[in-house]
């Protein structure tokens, strides 16, 4: 049993004098300096940047650099969302627009029945016209 004990004590020993020489006696190397992150800007916060310049100012300089050539307007027509199996998935979709700014318009068509296609006899479309002021672009330029 005593044999036991000791070896028990001299590992007990031997590993408390490995722990302080590690932390007391021993200094870690310094890390590896990655050069491909010490040439990059150092981190600022926001409240380090310098204020933006007032807003009159900027649009007077945007006024100036863009032509009218460029101006953007609406497309003509509706957009429409759809097809909806049932009037109630139709009608909580038409809620959520109706809650993002849209006037949808809930119209019926008759779809195809067939079992592999999985649709009701009915379908029901939203048709969305786009809130006056709002930027639209072309379907065909957002693909």
């Amino acid at each position: 049993m005593s044999l036991v004990r000791n070896v028990f004590l001299t590992l007990l020993f031997v590993d408390l004098a490995y722990f302080a020489w590690s932390h007391w006696i021993d200094e870690p190397p310094p890390p590896p300096v990655n050069e491909s992150i010490a040439r990059l800007p150092r981190l600022k916060l926001a409240s380090e940047d310098p204020p933006p310049p007032p807003r009159g100012h900027a649009a007077e300089k945007t006024a100036l650099t863009v032509s009218p050539a460029l101006s953007v307007s609406p497309p003509p027509g509706c957009l429409s969302v759809g097809p909806f199996g049932d009037v109630d998935n139709a009608a909580r979709a038409a809620a959520l627009l109706r809650g993002k700014g849209f006037d949808p318009r809930q119209r019926r068509q008759a779809g195809d029945g067939s079992p592999e296609r999985r649709l009701p006899g009915t379908l029901y479309w939203l048709d969305l016209v786009p809130p006056s002021g709002m930027n639209t672009v072309p379907i065909t330029d957002l693909f």
